[in-house]
């Protein structure tokens, strides 16, 4: 958890709060969430995704294969795995998720258990696990830039509107083609169908947050007014 921990120790040095939390945590985000993320799904992607091997077998969660120390031979999903807990745990300690908003605490501690199971053990679909988690948190970055700029960029503004509108659509896709994979190959199609309904869920949550942000209704010439809390 080195890097995670390093990370969370940046707060104590906030001098400028904005709807994500303190401006010099959303700057090493952004780093991961435009470099570090993507590149450690490309590498876990180029390495296993869609292999018939892991595909007949499980996705994360539904069946516990083989432990998963961290010298084994799959570095990228450690490495994201370890990054992710860390900015996941580190918005509770900013002050970015707050016990009030019900929600969005159940989907941090789900995703946090969700990372410590799979930091722990190896499934055979985390790699596809990896590759939405990053496609999504891509998404979230272009929500940062414009969080940086207050809303007052219509580049930045622009970028988060397609952006996340973009990242949602391939999320959404690669479930799907996760699924038809899983239907040519003959497998059962309960855990596709899963992953499909929590992935449709989370898209739809976050592009009708999208369109609720205030700048970006005034981009679109929607004239009620949004909200910015969180993203």
């Amino acid at each position: 958890l080195g890097p995670g921990l390093v990370v969370l120790g940046l707060p104590f040095f906030s001098t400028r709060m904005t709807a994500s939390g303190p401006l010099c945590t959303i700057i090493p985000t952004l780093l991961f969430q435009f470099i570090g993320y993507p590149l450690c799904a490309l590498w876990a992607w180029r390495e296993r995704a869609f292999d018939p091997h892991w595909l007949s077998q499980s996705v994360p969660l539904v069946r516990i294969s083989i432990p998963m120390p961290l010298d084994t031979e799959h570095p990228p999903e450690h490495i994201f795995m370890i990054l992710f807990f860390g900015f996941m745990l580190k918005d509770f300690l900013v002050g970015k998720v707050g016990f009030g908003n019900t929600l969005e605490v159940v989907h941090h501690v789900a995703c946090m258990a969700v990372l410590m199971i799979v930091a722990l053990y190896y499934t055979d679909g985390v790699p596809l696990l990896v590759v939405g988690a990053a496609t999504f948190e891509l998404g979230s970055g272009f929500y940062n830039v414009a969080v940086i700029l207050h809303g007052k960029s219509p580049m930045a503004n622009l970028g988060y509107l397609i952006g996340m509108t973009v990242t949602n659509v391939v999320a959404g896709v690669l479930t799907v083609v996760y699924g038809l994979h899983c239907y040519r190959l003959g497998l059962a199609m309960a855990q596709p169908t899963i992953m499909l309904i929590f992935a449709c869920t989370l898209i739809f949550a976050r592009q009708q947050f999208l369109f609720q942000v205030s700048y970006i209704r005034e981009m679109l010439g929607w004239s009620t007014p949004g909200k910015e809390k969180s993203g």
